[in-house]
């Protein structure tokens, strides 16, 4: 059992403690990763959200305000998972099957479960639906998952169990999918408990990936939120929803004893239009390799070891928790990347050591989605290439990061020696990924859905009649949406499910 410090006491050490070495300390993990919000979700930032636990955490964190994701789903979570910039795991789309991490790509869960961690992931996954692609087999000993990109999800090679909805969703429970009751993203959480309490029973630490797919629409919000927050939209609903849930996971922490070991860690898998950041109004959203959808809040926590309430300003991103992560569980295992826009180890920034050539690195941003076939044309499509003083966007525009991250003022004119020099570094870093890109140069056949992994998985555990309830469903769907694809009206699930 580990000698214990009363949580108020740490509130008075952390400028005492925070330059201590870190390295091989080996704490429990918490990282808790939302779906399509940004800096609108805490309170604090200015957006307006009502999110008094996300505000404490605020308070107590060290906030890292320069922190990069990439701009969509399924390449944000490919980058995080292995330390790279996605390409290099073969991940160009969140659909069509090419949101395929490379198996061969080792994942953060199977560092850590190296170093003797167990490994738990809750909620969405969004790397390949195919038995060989899910967490169970990329190092996760516990798995509460829904399938595709997004529950109720039918694209083409990217499908969810048939029908599914937010409220009591069908989910797979490693490699048994099983109907669970409750709304999705307090299911993630409640779950992520569950699993910890178990945990507590075992010396070896956890970690704890919770990926709610929400807010991510359809915007379905929890019954009840209606009554509580009269006039709000859904998505605030939502927003709400994932606060209360940072705050009972916080909580429990607290009260089982384990705050002091665990470091905790939020963020937003990529950016939202409308956002502002620091006093800023960003330019763009998600999709764009613009800053409104790469620049994201970034909140660490760890009472005792490191310091709180305070500001980061270094460049990072997602892709550095790999590195920080291996470093904290001593691990000699690296990720693969040696290049300037790999991932690195972050303690220094988060103990407030940070040398002064950190920022002489490159964050790359790119929208990919291209057309299959079409990788080599959309080289400079939504791109965007920085390092802590100049970012060029497209190839062509350059802004001052200093003093304009709101992308303002292009500066390409004045200073053509910094395009030249960015536009270099991008082109070898595309020619570098180019080969991995193996879901572009080998991609998949649009499969029946009938045959999609969770429309068999559904179909062996519940029964073909079941099944073909569920498919009639999902023809209502399909038909109100007008043949798009994608996820259920949000007023369709409301119709047809039972309010609690």
């Amino acid at each position: 059992m580990k000698f214990m410090i009363p949580l108020a006491v740490l509130m008075w050490l952390p400028m005492l403690v925070a330059a201590a070495p870190l390295t091989g300390s080996r704490p429990n993990i918490v990282l808790v990763v939302t779906d399509d919000n940004s800096f609108d979700t805490v309170g604090r930032y200015g957006g307006g959200a009502t999110s008094p636990h996300l505000d404490r955490l605020y308070d107590q964190a060290v906030r890292l305000n320069r922190f990069h994701v990439s701009p969509t789903c399924a390449p944000s979570r490919a980058s995080l998972m292995t330390g790279r910039q996605e390409f290099y795991s073969g991940v160009t789309h969140t659909i069509y099957g090419r949101d395929r991490m490379n198996p061969d790509q080792m994942t953060i869960a199977q560092m850590l479960k190296a170093t003797d961690y167990t490994t738990g992931m809750f909620g969405k996954w969004h790397l390949g639906d195919a038995k060989v692609n899910r967490p169970y087999q990329r190092g996760f000993d516990e798995v509460w998952q829904h399938g595709a990109g997004g529950i109720g999800q039918f694209y083409p090679n990217s499908a969810d169990f048939p029908a599914n909805t937010y409220h009591d969703p069908v989910l797979l429970h490693n490699e048994t999918p099983v109907l669970t009751q409750g709304y999705c993203t307090d299911i993630y959480f409640d779950k992520a408990i569950d699993w910890i309490k178990q945990c507590q029973a075992s010396d070896n630490p956890f970690f704890a990936y919770i990926a709610p797919n929400a807010p991510h629409g359809p915007h379905i919000p929890p019954y009840g939120y209606d009554e509580r927050m009269p006039g709000a939209t859904n998505y605030e609903k939502m927003q709400a929803n994932i606060d209360d849930n940072i705050g009972k996971i916080m909580s429990f922490l607290e009260s089982s004893g384990l705050r002091s070991e665990t470091l905790f860690i939020f963020y937003t898998d990529n950016g939202r239009a409308g956002q502002t950041a620091h006093g800023t109004k960003l330019k763009g959203g998600k999709g764009k390799a613009t800053e409104g959808g790469l620049w994201v809040p970034c909140l660490v926590s760890w009472p005792g070891h490191l310091p709180q309430n305070v500001d980061r300003d270094e460049l990072c991103g997602h892709i550095d928790w790999f590195m920080t992560f291996a470093a904290l569980a001593g691990s000699s295992i690296s990720s693969s990347g040696t290049q300037a826009w790999d991932g690195r180890n972050m303690l220094p920034v988060l103990c407030g050591e940070a040398k002064a050539d950190w920022n002489q690195r490159l964050i790359i941003g790119h929208r990919a989605r291209w057309k299959s076939g079409t990788a080599a044309a959309s080289k400079y499509a939504e791109c965007s290439i920085q390092n802590g003083d100049f970012k060029l966007h497209n190839h062509k525009e350059l802004y001052d990061m200093r003093s304009d991250q709101g992308e303002t003022s292009d500066l390409a004119d004045q200073y053509p020696e910094v395009v030249a020099t960015l536009q270099k570094a991008f082109d070898r870093f595309w020619d570098d990924a180019r080969p991995f890109m193996i879901n572009d140069t080998n991609p998949l056949a649009a499969e029946e859905i009938e045959n999609e992994p969770f429309h068999q998985a559904y179909r062996n555990r519940f029964g073909t009649e079941d099944y073909q309830e569920r498919m009639d469903r999902l023809a209502a769907w399909k038909k109100m949406s007008k043949g798009k694809g994608g996820q259920p009206l949000a007023d369709f699930e409301a119709q047809n499910s039972e309010k609690k």
